[in-house]
C-alpha cells in the first residue's frame, strides 16, 4: 500500500514538473500518450508576400487554403519538417519532405494558406501523406493529387482542373462549377452536395452510384449530362453520391 502511494505520487510530481517546463517554454504542445513525448507545434507565419499560382509538393502535412483578408502562409509542427516556401514571379512554392516517424507523423503539421476573397488561384497541389481543405476559394485549371488522404472543398468555384486520389475521401459541398470538372478516386468515397447549376456523371467499378436518393451498384449513372457544365465522379474502390 505504501510503495504504490510513493510511485503514484512521484508520478504526480514528474507531470508538475513537465507541465511547468512546457509553460516555461511557452507555446501550445502536443502530447503523444503512446510514448509520452511533447512535440512542439508552435505557429509560424512563413510568408506575407502576393501571389495567384500555387506549386504545392507537400510529404507529410496537412494543408488548408482558405480566403482571408490578407496573403499569408503559416506552419504548425515540428520545425523538423518545416516547408520552405518562396514567391517568384506571382507563383507560391511551397515545398515540404521528411519521414513520418512514431514521434512525428503528418496529422501533428499543418499549412495554411490564406489569400483575398476576390482572388483565383491556379497551379498544382500534390500532397502525399495529409488532408486537403479548401474553402471559399476560386480555382482556375488546378490540378490537386492526393496520394494518402481526403479532400475536402467548401463554396468553393471551380474553373478547369481535375482532382485525382489514391488513397482518401473527396468531400464537394456548395460547389459551383464553370466548366466541367473531373473528380478520380481510387481506393476511397466521392461525396457532392448542392452543387449548383450542373449535370453530373457518375462511374463505379465496384462501388454504389447513388444520384439523389436512387442507387445504382457500379456501371454508370447520369443526369442532365447535356448542361453546360458537368461534375463527374469516377471511383474504382469506393462509393459515388451526389445531393
Amino acid at each position: 500500500m505504501k510503495k504504490t502511494l510513493k510511485v503514484g505520487l512521484s508520478l504526480v510530481v514528474v507531470g508538475l514538473i513537465v507541465g511547468t517546463i512546457g509553460f516555461a517554454n511557452g507555446g501550445a504542445k502536443i502530447l503523444m500518450a503512446e510514448h509520452q513525448v511533447a512535440v512542439p507545434s508552435k505557429k509560424e507565419v512563413l510568408s506575407k508576400g502576393q501571389f495567384d499560382r500555387l506549386n504545392i509538393n507537400v510529404d507529410n502535412a496537412d494543408v488548408m487554403v482558405k480566403a482571408g483578408k490578407h496573403y499569408q502562409v503559416s506552419f504548425t509542427g515540428s520545425k523538423k519538417i518545416r516547408p520552405t516556401v518562396d514567391i517568384k514571379n506571382s507563383q507560391l512554392t511551397v515545398s515540404q519532405s521528411g519521414k513520418i516517424t512514431k514521434f512525428n507523423n503528418y496529422r501533428e503539421h499543418q499549412i495554411v494558406i490564406t489569400v483575398p476573397a476576390d482572388k483565383q488561384l491556379s497551379g498544382r497541389i500534390h500532397i502525399k501523406n495529409g488532408d486537403l481543405d479548401i474553402s471559399r476559394a476560386m480555382l482556375k485549371d488546378t490540378t490537386i493529387k492526393s496520394d494518402n488522404g481526403d479532400v475536402e472543398f467548401h463554396n468553393v468555384t471551380l474553373n478547369g482542373g481535375q482532382t485525382t486520389l489514391s488513397n482518401g475521401d473527396f468531400e464537394g459541398h456548395r460547389l459551383t462549377l464553370q466548366s466541367d470538372y473531373r473528380v478520380e478516386n481510387n481506393n476511397g468515397d466521392n461525396e457532392a452536395t448542392k452543387v449548383r447549376e450542373a449535370g453530373f456523371i457518375l462511374r463505379n467499378e465496384s462501388g454504389s452510384n447513388e444520384l439523389f436518393g436512387k442507387e445504382h451498384n457500379g456501371g454508370q449513372q447520369k443526369r442532365n449530362q447535356s448542361a453546360a457544365h458537368v461534375l463527374t465522379l469516377v471511383n474504382h474502390n469506393g462509393d459515388n453520391e451526389v445531393e
